[in-house]
């Protein structure tokens, strides 16, 4: 479903236009949300605990990319769609807020995954003591209280995007008013 989405959006707007961003930004979500969910699913139906470490350490990658990614997609370019809404200052200020609220989970969670990704993501670390004393203190706590603690800014984001939907149908079938 959402590959047919991408494909209608693709059609729809020229690439690199104000519309294509606006249109990319909701898919980008997506995507990032589907893998969180898939690996978040085989992560609690595991039972082999080197298994659930792989996943684990996974998962927390798509976290910390998660985390860098989302001020990007909601920065300058997005902003700059949204102010032609005509109620463009309440709909950035509800942005702003969703934002804020983003930057506080992320400075909650971010320094843990950002630890994972850097020395045991993709084993690059020349430091295999280091890497194997890290992958053994990967808590599935944490795994599972920062995945909850993103899809709760996720629905808050979801939310936004579909009063943005909204709004932005009312405005083209011109029953919007002031």
């Amino acid at each position: 479903m959402i590959r047919k989405s991408a494909k209608r959006a693709m059609a729809t707007y020229p690439e690199n236009s104000e519309g294509y961003h606006f249109g990319t930004v909701p898919l980008r979500m997506r995507l990032a949300v589907v893998d969180m969910n898939v690996l978040f699913e085989k992560l609690l139906n595991e039972t082999d605990p080197d298994a659930q470490n792989l996943l684990a350490r996974t998962l927390s990658t798509h976290f910390y990319e998660f985390f860098e990614d989302v001020p990007a997609m909601l920065g300058k370019k997005f902003r700059t769609v949204i102010q032609r809404f005509p109620p463009w200052e309440k709909v950035e200020a509800d942005l702003n807020i969703l934002v804020s609220s983003f930057n506080d989970t992320k400075r909650a969670c971010i320094e843990r995954h950002k630890l994972v990704r850097h020395n045991v993501g993709a084993h690059r670390d020349e430091d295999g003591m280091l890497q194997a004393k890290i992958i053994d203190n990967i808590s599935m706590e944490w795994t599972v209280s920062d995945y909850f603690r993103l899809a709760e800014w996720i629905v808050n984001y979801l939310d936004f995007e579909f009063r943005i939907a909204v709004l932005a149908e009312r405005i083209m079938d011109g029953t919007y008013k002031q």
